[in-house]
């Protein structure tokens, strides 16, 4: 079983409370347990990357025999802190990058 956990806490900033704003509402549309076409639908990406991001560990998930256990409130976070990380790194947001 995969485990995944935040590297560092989000920044308090009155942009990233916009950031994560958004990523609430947008989040708050999809169940608890995501599937495959959840996530790939909220990554807007297709189910065949969202499966190939899932297979190489690039986003929290649970293998379970055959199955996924996604959970919504852990890729919302994945989302936040590589959006964090991001910035961190280039000095700039990635609003201008897709996913």
């Amino acid at each position: 079983m995969q485990v995944w956990a935040p590297e560092t806490p989000p920044p308090e900033s009155p942009l990233w409370s916009d950031v994560s704003r958004h990523l609430d509402e947008l989040f708050s549309a999809y169940p608890v347990h995501l599937s495959v076409s959840n996530l790939a639908e909220v990554l807007g990406v297709t189910q065949k990357t969202a499966y190939e991001y899932l297979q190489a560990g690039e986003l929290p998930a649970y293998r379970i025999g055959t199955r996924w256990l996604i959970l919504r409130d852990e890729v919302k976070e994945f989302v936040e802190m590589s959006s964090h990380h991001t910035e961190r790194e280039t000095g700039r947001g990635n609003a201008d990058q897709p996913g």
